[in-house]
Order: C-alpha cells, then sequence, then structure tokens
C-alpha cells in the first residue's frame, strides 16, 4: 500500500506517543498521526516495507486506563522525513484486538488535533 492509499482520516496527536519493540525494549520511534487502520511513525532508523513491527504503544494516563497496549504492525512505506536524520514510516495495524482497537479509537477521540480548530462557521474573515 501507498500513502496515498489509505482509506481513514489520519488525525494529528496533541502529543506524541512512544513506540517500543516488544522484543528488544528498544525505542523505536513517536506516533505522529494515528487513524483505526495505522499510524505514522518518526523513526531514527529506516524500515523495510513490509516489515512486521511488534509494538508497545506508551499511553497518557490519564485519560487512558491503562498504561500501555502491544500490537503487530506492518510498514506499508518508509521516506526521509523532513529533517534527514529521522524517517517517517506508515504503517497498518494487524490483527488488533477489540481490547486494543477501543484503546486506538479512544486515543483519536481524546487527542484530535483537529478538534481545537473552530468550524467554519465559527471563523471571521481577516480584515487588512
Amino acid at each position: 500500500m501507498k500513502k496515498d492509499e489509505r482509506t481513514d482520516q489520519r488525525i494529528f496527536l496533541l502529543f506524541y506517543l512512544e513506540i517500543y519493540c516488544n522484543e528488544t525494549k528498544k525505542f523505536i520511534g513517536s506516533v505522529m498521526d494515528l487513524s483505526s487502520s495505522g499510524m505514522r511513525l518518526c523513526c531514527r532508523n529506516p524500515v523495510k516495507v513490509d516489515e512486521i513491527l511488534n509494538c508497545r504503544m506508551i499511553l497518557p494516563v490519564p485519560p487512558m486506563e491503562c498504561q500501555q497496549i502491544s500490537f503487530k504492525s506492518k510498514a506499508v512505506w518508509c521516506e526521509t522525513a523532513f529533517n534527514p536524520n529521522y524517517y517517517d514510516i506508515g504503517t497498518q495495524f494487524l490483527d488488533l484486538e477489540e481490547h486494543e482497537q477501543k484503546i486506538i479509537e479512544k486515543l483519536i477521540e481524546v487527542t484530535v488535533y483537529d478538534h481545537c480548530w473552530p468550524t467554519e462557521d465559527q471563523t471571521f474573515p481577516m480584515e487588512y
């Protein structure tokens, strides 16, 4: 899957969530945006497309009831980030348990960046 093939809207978060490898316990990267089907990570190291990541996401407490969730995610694209020392990696969640899916949905609900912006009818034209 390419970046422009996603079907869910990605939501920018108010804060970055940390992702660690469940096997090595090493930091993988930070979640830059999130959807119900995947996430974009900012990482120091590239990954291969189709590589399976065994992830542990550290959650904000509150508002979340637990401190972390574990899941598998597949890298669908990887490219050099705006800062050439980092990589943006698009991933797709694999076989999320119902519990993890609900947590992802709640994260989207409570941390959406675009809820901070006024709707079109709430904005005023700028005058110069």
